[in-house]
């Protein structure tokens, strides 16, 4: 288990013409007092634009990461986004 790549659910999200996403089980993070999420990657210290084009440069590259606060609240229970 990682964090969530935005980098990959972009590129996933063009390749299969995505109109909603569905992100499920975030109660599993209720008790983490920070989230990372990558929102970008680099390649030899230097900012990729967009997903790699070929395995060999994804593999070399380092995630960059945003660290957002974590809920630490039980979410189980709500079914609605504005809860």
């Amino acid at each position: 288990c990682g964090w969530l790549d935005l980098m990959v659910v972009k590129y996933a999200a063009g390749l299969n013409s995505l109109d909603y996403l569905a992100i499920t089980r975030l109660d599993i993070l209720d008790t983490f007092k920070e989230l990372k999420i990558c929102v970008g990657y680099k390649l030899n210290g230097k900012d990729v634009e967009g997903f790699p084009a070929n395995l060999k440069d994804l593999e070399a590259c380092e995630a960059v990461y945003e660290t957002l606060p974590g809920w630490e609240t039980d979410i189980s229970g709500i079914r609605e986004y504005d809860k």
